[in-house]
């Protein structure tokens, strides 16, 4: 990191960068402490949690008839291989963090599972600094880096962290941005406001509310017209077109053939 922008880190209130650049300073060979040894032994190899019977904040701000494919289980499109790898680099991005953390000592904890049963959601955060702030890692190409650094963090990494702040219930995060082409990074300090916490709750209430009482959103017009980058991104987009209900949706889903039914409770938000 150029001094210019260690010395904005220290002036501008940062909580990581001036401890992670004394860290890196010190460790051109990283010399990661037990507890990160620790972590990251548990976490090489361990299969990634179950996804279907919940909302994922990783997911917020999507389309809601994909979330709750997602929920279903259906059938995704295959991975191209070249993603694999994007998937696999994000993955060992935030390991590294994560392992540096614990080991320079702002990290209290990594990999933090939450859950907001009454929104149906769950999830895990990238972790709980020692400040009680929660943290986001993403790595981003030089493109997307260039409009964090303009912007500050991209709209669907706000809703994702909302999601976060609201099964958590911590209010103040750190988002770390890495350039993926570069390994530059930059920290940014996010708050949801008001605003922010009750149009991520809406969305919540509205895939919950359709959800329990057996109702598929509805196709949005330019995914039937095969148009669009939400479209032409969406894992789903070949069977979509063809489930016509919430009936069909789970007879087609990669579950088992007790199909998911979900019933009205007393926890729906808006009863």
């Amino acid at each position: 990191m150029k001094l210019t922008q260690l010395l904005q880190a220290h002036q501008g209130g940062l909580t990581i960068t001036p401890v992670h650049e004394r860290w890196l300073a010190d460790n051109p060979n990283p010399s990661y402490s037990p507890q990160a040894k620790q972590f990251l032994a548990d976490q090489i190899g361990k299969p990634d949690r179950v996804r279907t019977g919940s909302f994922s904040p990783s997911s917020a701000g999507k389309c809601l008839r994909r979330r709750q494919f997602e929920l279903l289980g259906l059938p995704r499109r295959p991975f191209r291989t070249s993603l694999i790898q994007v998937l696999h680099n994000g993955t060992w991005v935030h390991l590294r963090w994560q392992a540096a953390g614990l080991s320079a000592g702002w990290l209290d904890e990594a990999e933090v599972p939450v859950a907001y049963p009454e929104l149906m959601m769950k999830g895990t955060m990238d972790g709980r600094l020692t400040t009680g702030q929660g943290l986001e890692i993403k790595s981003i190409n030089s493109n997307g880096f260039r409009y964090v650094m303009k912007k500050g963090p991209k709209r669907e990494h706000q809703h994702q962290i909302t999601s976060y702040a609201l099964a958590s219930g911590i209010t103040d995060w750190v988002v770390l941005y890495e350039d993926k082409d570069t390994n530059e990074y930059r920290e940014f300090n996010f708050t949801p406001d008001k605003e922010g916490l009750g149009t991520v709750r809406t969305e919540y209430e509205k895939l919950v509310g359709a959800t329990i009482h057996n109702k598929l959103i509805e196709m949005k017009d330019e995914c039937w017209a095969k148009q669009g980058s939400e479209y032409l991104q969406c894992p789903f987009r070949d069977v979509c077109p063809l489930m016509k209900s919430w009936d069909q949706a789970c007879e087609s889903s990669e579950q088992t053939k007790s199909t998911l039914r979900i019933r009205p409770t007393s926890s729906l938000p808006s009863e």
